[in-house]
């Protein structure tokens, strides 16, 4: 994805949650994923942060039925990093084991998700975090990145 996401970004401010704006950002994947591809996203997080998502969709828009190739959500009270995948508008079994928490309220970080030919391998500040496994068969229909949360964006490649 690192060539394919230098295509068309735009960051605004939403209201994602009834009770909290939160930044979101869309990054077109161009032709879709493919194995080899990595993308790159370097943000903040806000002091008083409690959540945030980082998708590979297959559509950028919501639409709770269009497939969803990875969802990574990342629960900073829980200290949790759930992995999933929806497929025909349902949701699969959320994957949680991890090594490691490398998230900090207030803090910066760079978290690199590299496509591989059968997984995704995700880094967090160049060490790995975790992986999941595909889901979804066609990954060139995976054409954007979705950006949401507790997090100010820095950069997105």
């Amino acid at each position: 994805m690192q060539s394919n996401l230098d295509n068309a970004v735009s960051h605004g401010v939403a209201a994602f949650a009834e009770y909290l704006d939160r930044v979101c950002s869309w990054k077109s994947v161009g032709t879709g994923a493919q194995s080899g591809d990595c993308a790159v996203l370097k943000t903040l997080t806000l002091l008083c942060a409690h959540s945030m998502v980082v998708a590979l969709v297959c559509q950028p828009q919501d639409d709770a039925e269009s497939d969803v190739g990875l969802q990574v959500t990342v629960s900073f009270p829980e200290r949790a990093v759930l992995r999933n995948a929806r497929l025909g508008g349902k949701w699969g079994v959320s994957e949680n084991a991890l090594s490691y928490f490398p998230f900090a309220a207030g803090e910066p970080f760079k978290m690199e998700i590299v496509c591989e030919h059968q997984q995704f391998r995700m880094l967090v500040d160049g060490q790995p975090l975790c992986c999941f496994t595909h889901r979804l068969t066609q990954l060139s229909s995976l054409t954007a990145l979705h950006i949401y949360g507790d997090l100010q964006l820095t950069k997105v490649a």
